[in-house]
C-alpha cells in the first residue's frame, strides 16, 4: 500500500499495478477519456512507462496518481464520487 496527498486528502493507493509491471516487465499506460457528447467519447493513451523494471520504488504509482488527479481537475464531472476513497484513515489502514 502505498499513502500520498491526493486531492488535498492523505489517500491509499494499493500497488497491484505497479508490481504486476515490473514483475513481467509491461508497458503502464493512463487513458484519459473526454467526453464529447452523448454516447461519443475520445481516448488518449497516455504512457507512464516502458521499461517498468527500471524505474524506482512507487515511480509508477505516483505518476499515475499524478496523471488521475490532474484527469479528475479538468473533468470532475467523470470521476465517480461515490466509490469511498477515503474509507480508511492512515491510522487503521490493514498495512
Amino acid at each position: 500500500s502505498y499513502w500520498t496527498w491526493f486531492l488535498n486528502q492523505d489517500s491509499l493507493f494499493y500497488q497491484g499495478t505497479e508490481k504486476i509491471a515490473i514483475s513481467l516487465d509491461m508497458d503502464v499506460v493512463f487513458v484519459d477519456i473526454q467526453k464529447l457528447d452523448r454516447g461519443k467519447y475520445k481516448g488518449e493513451v497516455i504512457l507512464v512507462t516502458d521499461q517498468a523494471r527500471k524505474t524506482s520504488e512507487n515511480e509508477i504509482t505516483r505518476k499515475y496518481i499524478q496523471l488521475l488527479e490532474n484527469y479528475i481537475k479538468t473533468n470532475p464531472e467523470n470521476w465517480l464520487w461515490s466509490h469511498r476513497r477515503w474509507k480508511l484513515r492512515r491510522d487503521n489502514s490493514p498495512n
